[in-house]
């Protein structure tokens, strides 16, 4: 996973957005929608706070500040911070 432990508490949606990345590498906004069951209001917002905040811990393409729904996700293995506990 990481290059090192880290403890990052998160909401229990964020938690099960992350859950989905452990069967895929790569998702698009709409299988992530499809497989969480969630929202249109809810989803940008969470994907946002786990790929375009200060810790991204998915990777989006297009790089960018905000998710739109022709997104696609994938889990950072690269993500590295010199903080062992994070907030996200």
């Amino acid at each position: 996973m990481f290059g090192s432990d880290y403890l990052i508490p998160v909401y229990l949606l964020q938690a099960c957005l992350l859950m989905l990345f452990n069967t895929s590498d790569k998702l698009s906004y709409s299988e992530i929608m499809t497989q969480s069951n969630l929202s249109d209001d809810d989803l940008p917002r969470l994907l946002h706070s786990l790929s375009c905040g200060k810790y991204k811990i998915l990777s989006k393409e297009p790089n960018t500040k905000t998710v739109n729904q022709n997104d696609y996700f994938e889990f950072n293995h690269k993500f590295n911070d010199r903080m062992r506990r994070i907030k996200v």
